[in-house]
């Protein structure tokens, strides 16, 4: 009896130490898989680091192609691709489309870019056109057909005319501004994608700095060089060719303003105070957009990792909650428990 207790303590005491062996190979199993699963965050930067440098940007395979060679490296005992990985595989099998017909591309972008802006260019123009320009014009015809048209003080230059030039054409002209304000940057540089792909991304980025009033004093200034400046019949009277209507045209006197010195100083520094403002806007956008990306580039690779990190553990847990909620649950599973100390180990 004695020499058959000490047997089974024998045989119990193997048994013991086969389950241990057995345990810490699967624990250290379970750690080297959580540790594989761990290094993923910084082989998805990798990539992404690699994807963004245009690297990935090759001959790529079908979907098709990718899924039998995955089914066949997990056939082959390869560890399978996670959620992760299929994202940035995803992300690198993106190809830029096609670009259409240049007539029907055009199309599309006047009728969702500029067909939304009529209301606003209708109220810009209703707005000028009714509260100076026909308020001028009236004004400017009473001086010239009921008081005899009288002089600006000493000059030879009539009210009438100083009236038509800056109520009239000057708002005009400024009003053009306006509206090709809107077209150039509202419509062209800011949402279309035509005009970068034609003149490039600096020259985009110059004209969408430069919104607002230096755009407006830098082109008013350049369109008053072409219709407003000289000394010829056309920048003094744009209707000087008609004589039914005498304050429009060489009937209606002036004398030295279009074409004088100090006309074209101040046109001259228009253009430079509307420049100098656009390129130091440019300069301060580059200077501190390359310092925000040097600053915060490693850190957004940081997130989307992480983000891409939280998508595996989110279903990570759908595995765990999908197995619980199975009828044929048993918490002496091995799977399961693998499943679960992925999780600790993800957390």
């Amino acid at each position: 009896e004695g020499s058959c207790h000490r047997d089974q303590q024998k045989n119990v005491h193997d048994r013991d130490g086969e389950g241990t062996d057995e345990g810490t190979a699967h624990h250290d199993r379970i750690k080297s898989q959580a540790s594989i699963e761990t290094n993923t965050t910084a082989n998805l930067a990798d990539r992404l680091r690699s994807l963004q440098k245009g690297a990935a940007f090759v001959n790529r395979p079908s979907f098709q192609n990718d899924s039998n060679r995955e089914v066949g490296a997990e056939a082959l005992g390869a560890r399978p691709k996670s959620s992760g990985d299929k994202l940035v595989d995803a992300i690198v099998r993106v190809k830029p489309p096609k670009h259409k017909k240049w007539g029907r591309r055009a199309k599309n972008e006047y009728y969702q870019l500029v067909v939304p802006l009529y209301p606003k260019l209708r109220k810009s123009l209703s707005r000028t056109i009714f509260l100076i320009v026909l308020p001028c014009l009236t004004v400017a015809s009473i001086l010239f057909y009921r008081f005899e048209n009288p002089m600006a003080g000493e000059t030879k230059t009539s009210l009438s005319w100083w009236i038509v030039f800056l109520g009239v054409r000057q708002m005009v002209i400024l009003e053009l501004t306006k509206i090709g304000q809107i077209f150039w940057i509202e419509i062209l540089a800011l949402r279309s994608s035509l005009f970068q792909m034609i003149v490039g991304p600096y020259i985009s980025l110059i004209f969408i700095m430069s919104k607002g009033w230096p755009y407006v004093i830098f082109f008013w200034a350049i369109s008053d060089f072409c219709f407003l400046y000289g000394d010829g019949q056309f920048a003094k009277h744009w209707l000087f060719w008609q004589s039914q209507f005498d304050i429009f045209n060489s009937n209606n006197p002036v004398d030295g303003v279009t074409d004088s010195t100090a006309y074209l100083r101040i046109l001259c520094i228009m253009i430079f105070v509307g420049g100098a403002v656009s390129l130091k806007r440019l300069t301060i956008s580059l200077f501190l957009g390359r310092r925000t990306v040097d600053h915060f580039g490693g850190e957004l690779e940081k997130i989307m990792a992480k983000m891409i990190l939280i998508g595996e553990v989110a279903n990570l847990a759908m595995d765990i909650e999908a197995t619980n909620m199975s009828p044929s649950h048993s918490p002496v599973n091995g799977d399961e428990d693998e499943k679960i100390l992925r999780f600790k180990e993800f957390v």
